[in-house]
C-alpha cells in the first residue's frame, strides 16, 4: 500500500462476473481508496461525481467523493485525478491521487457533503474564469461552498436556509451555460412542496425553477433527488424525485431554456410514478447512440419493489403534468435483478440486493455507445453478505430497449460483508472509454474498476493505460 497524502491506495486483484469474462478472471486489478481516519460525520464513499474539465489548457477527468452526512456535522469532499491529456492523449495510468479537498472534517458546515455538483468553470466577480470546480451545499445554513482545481480559494455563496437546499445536486456540464453552472434540490422549501434551484455562473444566488406546470400534490418535498444534462447552450433536460407520503413516488422529467432575452422557460416533460423509493437514483444520458439524452430512475436500497426503469429522451412528450389524465412517456425498458444476476451475484429470493441505488453513464466498453452503471450495494457476492457489487449494462447503439442484454457484475477479491460497494457509483472518463467508481461507506472505501471484462473493456499485454 502507499500513502498519497490522508489516504491510501491499494492495487488488489477483482473478480468480473465469470459467466459473461470468465477468462479474466482475478485479472482485472482494482484500485482500492481508503478515506480519511476519524471526523467524518458520513461515510466516506456516500457520495461519488465524476466530471471532466481543461485544467491549465489540458483535458482533464477527475471525481469527487464525500461521506454524505450522519446524525452530526458534515463531511468534508475530496477530489482525486483520474486521466489527464484529455480527450487524445491521455495519459497511460489512472493517477487517483488525491488533488484537493474542501474544509476539514470536523470543521465543516453541517449537512456539509451531503451531495456534490461538479461542472468545468466558474467565473470570478472579477471576471476570472476557474476550471475544474466543484460545489458543496450545506443542509444548515443552505450555502455553497465551491472550489476549483487551479485556485486554492473557496467561495461561499448564499442561499435558502431552512428548506433542505442541496439535500441533492447535479452540475452541467458546459462551460458557461445559460442555466447555470448547477442544479440543488431543497425538498423542503415552502412547508415541504419542496423546489429546485439553479446556480448562475458568477456567483449570484440561487434562482428558483417554476415547477407550477408539474400539478403536483401539497407536500411533495421534490427535489429530493436530481439529474441534469445540457441539450445545448441555453437549455437543459432535468428529472427530480418527488418524496410523497405513502407508498408511491414520482419523477419529474422537464427542460428548463433561457432565450437570447433571459426569459426562463420550464417546460414539464413527464412525471412518473413508482413504489416508494422510486427515483432515489437518477441519470440522464444517451444510452442508445441517437444524440438524444435518455432518462434511467432506479430505486432505493431498501425499496420493497426494485428495478430500473429508461425512458427514450426522443420519445419524451412535447408538455406534460402529474395531472391524472396528462399523456406520459412509455417506459423503453425496465430492468430488474433477474435479468443481469449472476452465479457470483445471485438475486436471492427477493431479488432486493438494491440494483440501481446508484446510477451513472459512461462509455465503459469503448464501442461509441454509453452503457449504464449501476451500483447494488446490499447484493452478497460470493456470499459476503452486504459486500455489494456494480453492474454495468451495455447499452446498444439503436435499440434502447436491448439495454443489459449483455452486462457485467463487478466486486473484488478482498471485499468484507456490509462493504456496501456501489452505494454510489460514477464514470471516470479515459482515452475512449470511461473507468467504474463506486463508493463502498462501509469500509470508507473507493473502489476504481479499471477494466470490467465488458466487451473490448479487458486486460491486454502491453495496453497503456490502467488495465494490465
Amino acid at each position: 500500500m502507499r500513502a498519497v497524502t490522508m489516504l491510501g491506495i491499494a492495487l488488489v486483484l477483482g473478480a468480473c462476473d465469470p459467466t459473461v469474462w470468465d477468462g479474466v478472471r482475478n485479472d482485472a486489478p482494482v484500485l482500492v481508496i481508503d478515506g480519511p481516519g476519524g471526523g467524518v460525520a458520513g461515510d466516506f464513499g456516500r457520495v461519488v461525481v465524476g466530471y471532466e474539465a481543461d485544467v491549465a489548457g489540458s483535458g482533464v477527468s477527475r471525481y469527487a467523493v464525500s461521506g454524505g452526512v450522519g446524525a452530526l456535522g458534515g463531511s468534508a469532499f475530496y477530489v482525486f485525478g483520474g486521466y489527464d491529456g484529455l480527450p487524445d492523449d491521455a495519459t497511460p495510468r489512472f493517477e487517483g491521487s488525491l488533488l484537493f479537498q474542501g474544509c476539514d472534517d470536523g470543521d465543516c458546515a453541517e449537512g456539509h457533503g451531503a451531495s456534490l455538483a461538479a461542472f468545468p468553470a466558474w467565473t470570478l466577480g472579477d471576471g476570472r474564469t476557474l476550471h475544474g470546480c466543484i460545489a458543496a451545499p450545506s443542509l444548515s445554513s443552505g450555502s455553497v461552498q465551491i472550489r476549483c482545481e487551479d485556485l486554492t480559494l473557496t467561495q461561499t455563496i448564499a442561499g435558502p436556509s431552512g428548506e433542505a437546499f442541496g439535500a441533492s445536486a447535479a452540475g452541467i456540464a458546459r462551460v458557461q451555460h445559460r442555466v447555470g453552472a448547477a442544479l440543488f434540490g431543497a425538498p423542503d422549501a415552502s412547508s415541504g412542496e419542496g423546489a429546485i434551484y439553479r446556480l448562475p455562473i458568477g456567483g449570484g444566488a440561487p434562482v428558483r425553477i417554476d415547477l407550477s406546470g408539474a400539478m403536483l400534490p401539497a407536500a411533495a418535498h421534490v427535489g429530493a433527488q436530481l439529474a441534469v444534462a445540457p441539450l445545448d447552450d441555453r437549455s437543459v433536460l432535468f428529472a427530480t424525485r418527488a418524496d410523497l407520503e405513502g407508498d408511491t413516488d414520482r419523477v419529474v422529467i422537464g427542460t428548463i431554456d433561457i432565450d437570447d432575452a433571459a426569459v426562463t422557460t420550464v417546460t414539464i416533460r413527464g412525471c412518473l410514478e413508482g413504489p416508494g423509493g422510486y427515483g432515489s437514483a437518477l441519470a440522464i444520458g444517451d444510452l442508445d447512440g441517437d444524440d438524444v439524452a435518455d432518462v434511467a430512475i432506479g430505486t432505493s436500497v431498501d425499496a420493497m419493489a426494485q428495478r430500473i426503469d429508461v425512458i427514450a429522451g426522443a420519445a419524451l412528450p412535447a408538455s406534460a403534468s402529474c395531472a391524472g389524465d396528462a399523456t406520459q412517456p412509455e417506459i423503453a425498458s425496465s430492468i430488474t435483478c433477474q435479468d443481469v444476476g449472476t452465479d457470483d451475484v445471485a438475486c436471492g429470493d427477493d431479488e432486493r440486493i438494491g440494483l440501481g441505488a446508484a446510477l451513472a453513464i459512461g462509455d465503459v466498453d469503448g464501442d461509441g455507445t454509453n452503457d449504464l452503471i449501476a451500483g447494488a450495494p446490499a447484493a452478497s457476492p460470493d456470499g459476503r453478505a452486504g459486500g455489494g457489487a456494480v453492474f454495468v449494462l451495455a447499452g446498444q447503439s439503436g435499440a434502447l430497449g436491448m439495454l443489459g442484454i449483455r452486462s457485467v457484475a463487478l466486486h473484488h477479491s478482498s471485499q468484507t460483508q456490509g462493504m456496501q460497494l456501489g452505494a454510489a457509483v460514477a464514470a471516470v472518463r479515459g482515452d475512449g472509454r470511461s473507468e467504474v467508481v463506486a463508493g463502498a461507506p462501509g469500509e470508507k472505501q473507493i473502489v476504481v474498476f479499471l477494466c470490467s471484462g465488458l466487451g473490448d473493456d479487458v486486460p491486454m499485454d502491453g495496453r497503456e493505460r490502467g488495465c494490465l
